[in-house]
């Protein structure tokens, strides 16, 4: 599946030009594997993460505040102990 370019697929040219997206996010194409997107309960673009970042601690505050949660300072902690692939949009760049 491409991810950049004329042939990128529907979903990340989605994604990436989302109008929501952080303005040094939007449009940029996906640097490498591993990138991230966070989509909200509505399927939308809510943020993305760059392949160096660990979204189990960049994340961690976006998904937060989509589940309508105060910041939690022991979430971290906890944070491994939850399920990852329900969050996990994981790319490979062609």
């Amino acid at each position: 599946m491409d991810v950049n370019g004329p042939n990128s697929s529907a979903l990340y040219t989605f994604m990436k030009n989302a109008p929501d997206m952080p303005p040094k996010a939007a449009g940029f194409d996906v640097s490498w594997n591993y990138e991230k997107f966070l989509l909200d309960g509505d399927g939308m673009p809510y943020a993305r993460y760059g392949p160096a970042e660990d979204p189990w601690v960049a994340a961690e505050a976006d998904i937060r505040a989509l589940l309508g949660l105060t910041p939690d300072v022991t979430a971290t902690a906890n944070a491994h102990a939850a399920p990852r692939s329900a969050l996990r949009v994981s790319t490979k760049c062609n």
